[in-house]
């Protein structure tokens, strides 16, 4: 992605990264001390309170309307079942091992932005999917437990995701789907620098080349 310069777009989408990252480590580290439905309370409320904050610093928050309320619905409960899938997976899986599976979507996304944005798929895109498939192919509970333990860690958890979040809804806006995603591949590499530090994972040869 970066043979198309360091356009405007570029910089945000390669912090974004670096946040998602970072709320994977710290995701792991929660699911070895609280339940999941802990995780996805604090997961909403934090980030609903971010989101207020950032939309509403210069006191005008703009309502959606009404033909996109639906929308704004559908992609809200996508996103909290991906983050369901995807605490769960770290829960029973280290993130080391996660995080390259996570991003099958790739090709899937790289299809979406070609058939319903007409975005060109490069040999970039295609050659990534192509090794995803093939690295892949060898490679509900009470409020109760909703506590108030770790708030620090849900903070820095739900920090991390919503300053990777704004950054690839920001980049999204100036470089196409495929491109973005591209420089999402750079998450597994960062989760694995810091996993043998921070989460005690041991790195295998299978885990360094997927």
């Amino acid at each position: 992605p970066w043979l198309a310069g360091l356009a405007p777009g570029i910089i945000p989408a390669a912090l974004c990264a670096i946040g998602f990252a970072c709320s994977v480590i710290f995701t792991k580290q929660l699911t070895q001390k609280v339940s999941i439905t802990c995780i996805l309370f604090w997961l909403t409320s934090m980030q609903l309170l971010m989101a207020i904050i950032c939309a509403g610093y210069d006191g005008d928050i703009s309502l959606p309307s009404s033909s996109n309320f639906i929308w704004i619905i559908i992609i809200g409960i996508g996103g909290l079942l991906a983050h369901f899938c995807i605490t769960k997976a770290l829960q029973l899986a280290p993130a080391t091992v996660v995080t390259p599976i996570d991003f099958c979507r790739l090709p899937v996304i790289a299809a979406i932005g070609y058939a319903f944005y007409n975005e060109a798929i490069d040999i970039f895109s295609s050659g990534g999917a192509i090794i995803i498939v093939l690295l892949l192919a060898k490679s509900f509970k009470t409020y109760q437990e909703i506590t108030t333990q770790n708030l620090s860690l849900h903070f820095y958890r739900n920090l991390s995701h919503f300053t990777g979040q704004n950054l690839w809804f920001y980049a999204l806006t100036l470089i196409p789907f495929a491109q973005l995603f591209a420089f999402e591949f750079s998450v597994p590499l960062w989760v694995m620098l810091a996993a043998p530090f921070l989460l005690g994972e041991r790195l295998t040869n299978i885990r360094i080349i997927s």
